[in-house]
């Protein structure tokens, strides 16, 4: 039997938007660290913005016009995101409770696994986040003349935290029990401050300009 209900038309063809990050050349990485940030509440959400890095409270820039701004830049993001190497961060206490405390209360982490009686993984940060208890005395390694002290010590390797407002993160983390250890400094980039925690462990507060380390490159 044929069928005699008329043929419709079909659907008009919807008009295709172009895609402002394809042209930026943003790949997979970078959009999901922009939908997590976005998420976040940290950048811009608004569709008539294309620049989707400055801070959410600043005002939208014209249509495409890039502007650096928060913690993470577009070029930044850009630059890191698609790099294959993966970084934790371990930091020794001497007492575990006590260091899952004072780092989720100073910074906003959030205790994500314990393994047995000696770690915990925080979460929150760009990188997992070991805390790890080491026993005062111990030796660093094997064969090490010198030990495991938790006064304060000096290392080659600090964690810098880019905050977005270096007076409120630095209350939050005097009030969780940390040392400032300078005052707030100024530099072209932005300003930072010198700490150390209850266990030794000298760190950073940092927060940057509009323009944050941009201001200071030179060609490599």
């Amino acid at each position: 039997m044929l069928c005699c209900r008329p043929k419709q038309a079909p659907f008009p063809a919807l008009p295709v938007r172009p895609n402002p990050w394809r042209s930026k050349g943003i790949g997979p990485e970078l959009r999901i660290l922009e939908a997590t940030a976005i998420t976040a509440g940290r950048f811009c959400a608004r569709h008539e913005c294309r620049d989707r890095s400055h801070p959410a409270t600043a005002p939208c820039g014209p249509l495409g016009r890039p502007r650096l701004g928060g913690v993470v830049s577009l070029r930044a993001a850009r630059r890191y995101a698609p790099a294959m190497l993966k970084l934790s961060i371990n930091i020794d206490v001497d007492n575990l409770e006590k260091g899952v405390a004072f780092y989720t209360e100073a910074f906003g982490l959030t205790p994500l696994r314990r393994f047995g009686a000696t770690a915990v993984e925080l979460g929150g940060a760009q990188a997992p986040i070991y805390i790890l208890q080491k026993g005062s005395t111990t030796p660093p390694f094997p064969g090490a003349e010198s030990r495991r002290d938790y006064a304060r010590h000096w290392t080659p390797v600090h964690v810098d935290l880019l905050v977005d407002d270096l007076e409120q993160a630095l209350g939050r983390a005097l009030n969780a029990g940390a040392r400032a250890e300078s005052e707030v400094e100024s530099y072209r980039w932005g300003r930072m401050v010198l700490m150390a925690d209850p266990f030794g462990n000298g760190f950073c507060l940092i927060q940057l300009d509009a323009v944050g380390y941009e201001a200071t490159v030179t060609p490599y």
